[in-house]
C-alpha cells in the first residue's frame, strides 16, 4: 500500500503573481535563485521555500507524488526542471492540460487514479494538495483534501499528515 499526494502547481508549489498561471503565453524563463522571471513578461514565479523539501520528504517516505494543473504541459514541465524537481513527480500521476473556461480539477484528478488502478497500484490513501477549496469536490470523490494558503505553508500541511 502506498500513499498519493497530488499536488497543485500555481500558488501551491509556486507563488503566481496577481493570479497569474505559469504558462500564460508562449515565453521561457530566465533564473534567478528559486525564482523563475518570464522573458516575454517579466511575471516572476518563486518556489515556495518549503516546496522541494515537502517533496523530497515524501519521496523518502515512498509516497508517490503528482500534479494536477490547469496549464500547458511544455511550460510546467520547463519550469520543474529548471527549479531541479521535474524528477520528483511521478510521470503517471502528472495531469497537466489548459482547460477553456472552469478547471474541472476533480475529473483530472480521476483520470490519474484511474490509470493507476488499471496500472495496479494499490493506494493506501490519496492526497489532493491545492490553493483552492475543492475539500467539497474531494469528499465527492473520496480522497482527502489539504490547503495550501498564505498562512498554512506546504510544510504545516505535511506535519499535519503525520
Amino acid at each position: 500500500m502506498k500513499n498519493v499526494f497530488l499536488f497543485d502547481g500555481d500558488n501551491t508549489l509556486w507563488n503566481s503573481p496577481k493570479g497569474d498561471y505559469i504558462s500564460k503565453g508562449e515565453s521561457d524563463f530566465k533564473v534567478e535563485g528559486q525564482s523563475l522571471i518570464r522573458e516575454s513578461d517579466g511575471a516572476v514565479f518563486t518556489l515556495f521555500p518549503d516546496t522541494k523539501n515537502v517533496l523530497k520528504e515524501l519521496i523518502d517516505k515512498k509516497i508517490t507524488i503528482g500534479l494536477v494543473s490547469d496549464n500547458r504541459f511544455e511550460i510546467v514541465k520547463k519550469a520543474l526542471e529548471k527549479w531541479g524537481i521535474w524528477e520528483l513527480f511521478d510521470k503517471s500521476a502528472i495531469n497537466i492540460k489548459m482547460w477553456v473556461g472552469p478547471c474541472p480539477k476533480q475529473i483530472m484528478v480521476g483520470e490519474i487514479l484511474q490509470d493507476m488502478k488499471i496500472r495496479g497500484s494499490q493506494m493506501n490513501e490519496v492526497y489532493w494538495v491545492d490553493d483552492a477549496d475543492y475539500e467539497g469536490i474531494a469528499i465527492k470523490i473520496n480522497v482527502n483534501f489539504l490547503r495550501k494558503t498564505d498562512e498554512v505553508t506546504l510544510g504545516d500541511l505535511l506535519n499535519k499528515y503525520k
